[in-house]
């Protein structure tokens, strides 16, 4: 969007005084005549919209707003104007003026219900939870559809909104195959994660969920980004992920544990020296797990040609 400003500048290849242009998205003040860039990183000034409700407040937020699925009441409330005009500006006559005052009084004692409260409190962390872990809407807009069904069978009984929250949350990334762990979620949630894990058994039997194990692979390139692994040894790792989820090694294992495992075989491979302690900060596993995964793979993956210069 661009806006031209009330005030002239005397250009320094023009004598003549030429209206600048301020270009809001990239922050610039510009010569309308000869383009010239007279100043950068300017803030915008004008005013953010104000937002009076819940619904506003979170599709106007700068972090990026939540669907009408995670809205309380998916966006369908309504609102009575406090003014006791008409459409054409007329005041109201006595009658109507007490009959919509106790329609205003009605409409907000709805909206104070507990599940409203509920759901309003929930969706403002799902929210926060949706910039920390990098989502996408369609796991924001199942984690809210999995929530309300745990809010409609009771099952936040006896438990806290967040952790069923954070549970619905680790159930809509297991369902789309989003490498995003447990710990991860517990972490950034700023919750136990034993405690987050009885949730998520709680839920998943409640609501008969069934997931398939996760695959490491998907969380090869996340852990290999995180300690700057070269491409050639992402590629021998992906290959060695490959014979073992071949010979059924990766089964009743955690998946960051089998990755980080198999790109530290991969530097042992490439000469590339890469510590246990990198890979287990990086991957959220202990050092002693990733040996004794690292010693399986040697074991069980001993006859293919890739392992000849490490295996003795």
């Amino acid at each position: 969007m661009k806006q031209t400003l009330q005030f002239t500048h005397n250009c320094k290849n023009n004598s003549s005084k030429n209206p600048l242009v301020v270009d809001v998205s990239r922050g610039e003040v510009v010569c309308n005549k000869c383009g010239l860039v007279l100043k950068e990183k300017i803030i915008d000034p004008s005013a953010e919209k104000v937002s009076w409700n819940i619904e506003d407040s979170l599709a106007n937020s700068r972090t990026g707003g939540l669907t009408k699925l995670s809205i309380y009441d998916r966006g369908l409330s309504s609102q009575i104007n406090l003014s006791n005009k008409d459409s054409h500006g007329n005041r109201l006559t006595a009658f109507t003026k007490n009959q919509f005052g106790r329609l205003r009084i009605w409409d907000s004692r709805t909206k104070q219900t507990n599940k409203a409260r509920n759901l309003t409190d929930a969706f403002i962390i799902l929210d926060g939870m949706k910039v920390k872990l990098n989502l996408s809407e369609n796991i924001i807009e199942k984690t809210a559809y999995l929530y309300r069904k745990a809010v409609t069978r009771k099952i936040i009984r006896g438990r806290t909104k967040k952790g069923i929250l954070l549970a619905s949350l680790y159930a809509a990334c297991r369902e789309s195959k989003t490498p995003r762990s447990l710990q991860e979620i517990a972490k950034k949630g700023n919750i136990n994660k034993k405690n987050l894990s009885k949730d998520y058994r709680a839920l998943l039997k409640a609501l008969e969920l069934r997931f398939e194990p996760n695959d490491p692979i998907k969380f090869l390139n996340k852990i290999a980004s995180r300690i700057n692994v070269t491409q050639k040894t992402i590629r021998i790792a992906n290959q060695v992920l490959h014979d073992a989820k071949k010979k059924r090694i990766t089964a009743s294992k955690k998946p960051q544990g089998i990755a980080g495992a198999a790109i530290y075989l991969a530097g042992l491979i490439r000469n590339e020296k890469i510590s246990y302690s990198k890979i287990s900060f990086a991957s959220g596993i202990s050092s002693v797990t990733l040996r004794k995964l690292v010693r399986i793979l040697i074991s069980r993956l001993g006859n293919e040609s890739y392992l000849a210069s490490i295996v003795r």
